[in-house]
């Protein structure tokens, strides 16, 4: 497809992957970690249709509603991270990260530590 879901470009070095999840095509470079990268269908209860023009007709991230909830079962559910724990970050990313990590786009609460959803969601 031209039009993979992650794409890298040019040189490129120091990038890592942590559980990425991507459905509908395939990327443009192999992952140094393969088991990082899960290529399936998310199982979205309502996810939003992109034409012909991608992005230029989707609806904003807040009038999607409960789109993007996870159906039962979704490849995502317990597959998160939390990046506050990969080694070698700064400490003011980290501090910064846990002010929106362990919430999702509803207010609900995330484990702390990893093993929350993937997606705007906690189920």
């Amino acid at each position: 497809s031209n039009h993979p879901p992650y794409e890298q470009s040019g040189t490129v070095s120091n990038v890592r992957y942590y559980t990425d999840l991507a459905f509908g095509a395939s990327n443009n470079f192999s992952y140094s970690d393969p088991s990082q990268f899960l290529q399936a269908d998310p199982l979205l209860l309502n996810p939003p249709i992109l034409g012909a023009g991608q992005y230029a007709t989707a609806l904003a991230p807040a009038l999607l509603g409960n789109g993007l909830t996870l159906l039962p079962l979704s490849p995502a559910y317990n597959r998160g991270i939390d990046p506050s724990t990969l080694s070698g970050l700064p400490a003011a990313i980290v501090s910064d990260l846990k002010k929106y990590i362990y919430t999702d786009i509803n207010g609900n609460p995330r484990p702390q530590g990893g093993g929350g959803d993937l997606g705007a969601y906690q189920h």
